[in-house]
């Protein structure tokens, strides 16, 4: 994490295991807290009206760089479904409105998709496009943003489809962007008979490089699956 900026993983991890924790019979007063804090961190610093930030400036003059412009669709829609299970576990917790939740999954399935190629780009600016923004020298998670920016990746596109999926209701947009991202990566990731290729190019094709981890990965991909087939039960 660069100096001067703020990361929405940290909060967003917060609030999801603490939501967990206080499904277990001993319900801590710890993790109600810590969900309490996540929480108003999301709405204050990283989701305040109007914004989303994937990395938010703690100080003035950053707002314009690469790192405070570019945003990563596959972390808002893992955000907002966790917001959702977190809801549904404590009816008395409130996070965002169920408007701009709506809106912001909108938001990330009109600005991560690839008119040109199909499917769900790694990162974009937070305008939509190529990432773009004034750099920091020597940051190497900006070179990480340039290099990969166009890559699909296992892990976006299973958050995708369970992230949309919540919001498939709202409306007949909503419904045909969640369609096109579930249709997408069915078609392009899993293998026939095998499993999932996890590292694919802009056009979808097998891509024999490290990108995200240096290791197979299977967990965004059945606990996605795992959840979707209870939506559809």
């Amino acid at each position: 994490m660069p100096d001067g900026f703020a990361d929405l993983a940290g909060p967003m991890t917060l609030l999801h295991v603490s939501s967990e924790l206080l499904r277990t019979p001993q319900r801590p007063d710890a993790a109600r807290e810590v969900r309490d804090w996540a929480a108003r961190r999301l709405e204050d610093v990283h989701l305040p009206q109007g914004q989303w930030r994937e990395f938010a400036p703690t100080r003035p003059g950053l707002e314009d760089t690469l790192l405070a412009r570019h945003v990563t669709q596959g972390h808002l829609l893992e955000l907002l479904w966790m917001m959702e299970h977190a809801i549904a576990a404590d009816p008395g917790f409130a996070v965002l409105t169920p408007q701009r939740r709506a809106d912001l999954a909108r938001r990330a399935a009109d600005v991560g998709w690839d008119a040109e190629c199909g499917g769900v780009l790694r990162y974009t600016d937070r305008d939509g496009g190529i990432p773009r923004g004034e750099p920091i020298a020597g940051s190497p998670y900006e070179a990480l943003v340039a290099d990969t920016w166009d890559t699909k990746l296992w892990w976006v596109h299973a958050e995708a489809m369970y992230g949309l999926a919540f919001y498939a209701h709202v409306s007949p947009e909503m419904a045909a962007a969640a369609a096109r991202v579930a249709e997408w990566t069915m078609r392009v990731f899993p293998e026939p008979g095998a499993e999932w290729l996890q590292i694919r190019d802009r056009a979808g094709e097998p891509l024999n490089k490290v990108v995200a981890l240096p290791v197979k990965d299977p967990f965004h991909i059945a606990r996605a699956l795992l959840f979707l087939n209870r939506l559809s039960a």
